[in-house]
């Protein structure tokens, strides 16, 4: 995972170094937060713990207010599955990786500059090692296709600088780690939201 995130970086700013000339790019490196809703369905409740995790995103823009960006997130929580009753089944802790793309909408007068984005993506929920040997049947990863929305603001410091606050949220299917054979999961849409603060850098 590690390896991913360095290559990830690299493509980044080899990117961002290709198109500075435009004076409308930027990387940021931010710290984030996690919390999912609770669902239900097939008998059983789901919801998540909290997490922390790390969120790198690169911005392009070919005009003043319109732009696209592409996003690397990495965190790790446990779905957590209980009866109707409320008494615990079972859970399954996993690295949830984030690839995902979206169109940004900027203000770039002033200070404090709001932004707003909606885009797609998927997120790749890989069991660790830990939940595949308590796992009962065998567990298996999964990969789901997410719709993203979003708003924050950046808070400029200098020309090139600025810190950017943001509300991140993810629309997808609540993962069926043990297959369609067990009944251990909900099949529901499920919510997860992220808050994240961090810094960016424009070229």
């Amino acid at each position: 995972m590690r390896h991913t995130a360095v290559l990830l970086t690299v493509i980044f700013l080899i990117l961002a170094s290709g198109i500075a000339s435009a004076q409308q790019t930027d990387v940021s490196f931010n710290a984030l937060g996690t919390f999912t809703n609770s669902v239900t369905g097939k008998g059983l409740n789901e919801t998540a713990t909290k997490s922390g995790g790390a969120l790198l995103s690169f911005r392009y823009f070919p005009h003043q207010h319109n732009g696209i960006e592409v996003n690397y997130a990495y965190t790790k929580n446990s779905q957590v599955y209980t009866s109707l009753s409320g008494v615990p089944v079972t859970r399954v802790q996993s690295s949830i990786n984030e690839f995902t793309g979206a169109y940004v909408y900027h203000v770039t007068r002033g200070p404090v500059q709001p932004f707003g984005l909606v885009g797609a993506g998927f997120l790749s929920f890989s069991p660790t090692d830990s939940a595949i040997k308590a796992a009962d049947p065998l567990i298996s990863r999964q990969i789901k296709p997410a719709f993203l929305y979003g708003a924050g603001l950046d808070f400029r410091a200098t020309k090139n600088l600025a810190v950017r606050a943001q509300y991140r949220g993810f629309i997808y299917q609540a993962p069926d780690f043990f297959g369609e054979k067990f009944a251990l999961h909900t099949g529901a849409a499920i919510r997860m939201g992220e808050g994240a603060v961090g810094l960016v850098y424009r070229f």
